[in-house]
């Protein structure tokens, strides 16, 4: 659903066989992307995956019930 020259964003394991998280240009499924928005930097596009993906990752560790209420302080920081 891409086309050539679009600017996508998307985060790779910098632990796969193939390498890749540090790298200007690489292949992965398509799946694994979506387009950078027009008012988006590619630098401020990058930071949203991982900081995206780590706060997913921490609250789905906390094992919620359905409905809890989580504070996030420090919202100031890459994370936040």
């Amino acid at each position: 659903g891409f086309r050539a020259g679009q600017r996508v964003m998307g985060i790779v394991n910098p632990r796969r066989p193939e390498g890749g998280a540090h790298c200007e240009s690489l292949c992965v499924p398509e799946a694994s992307l979506v387009p950078v928005p027009a008012r988006l930097s590619l630098s401020e596009a990058a930071t949203i995956p991982m900081n995206g993906l780590t706060a997913c990752m921490a609250i789905e560790a906390l094992l919620l019930a359905p409905g809890a209420v989580v504070l996030v302080t420090g919202a100031t920081g890459a994370l936040g």
